[in-house]
């Protein structure tokens, strides 16, 4: 997965972009069908609110999640929590859409009839 990261109105310390990166890569491990992923954290200035934009590139759509709270840190784990939800519900859109849903699987196999 390809991770672009961008800082405006401030100039980001590597620390937090290093913890951007970690956050985002947990989402990976839910599924691994991402391929790119944009962050975008924005400082409001005079309301002293942090702005948090994460946008996923999955097969056929894009995700997307922004929260807003005190420090990035804490707006980060919010916008993952949240594609996390919409990373769980995009995979059982596709489990379904493809025809395969391991609770209506049957496992059993018919034996050959014999020659």
């Amino acid at each position: 997965m390809k991770i672009h990261f961008t800082a405006r109105h401030f100039k980001a310390r590597p620390e937090l972009q290093h913890y951007a990166e970690r956050a985002v890569m947990r989402l990976e491990r839910l599924y691994d069908g991402i391929v790119d992923c944009n962050v975008v954290l924005e400082d409001e200035g005079a309301s002293h609110r942090k702005r948090s934009e994460i946008w996923l590139t999955v097969y056929d759509q894009t995700l997307k999640a922004v929260s807003m709270a005190p420090d990035f840190e804490l707006a980060i784990d919010e916008a993952v929590e949240k594609l996390r939800r919409q990373l769980v519900r995009y995979k059982e859109r596709r489990r379904r859409r493809d025809g395969f849903d391991k609770r209506t699987v049957s496992w059993d196999v018919e034996e050959e009839p014999s020659r």
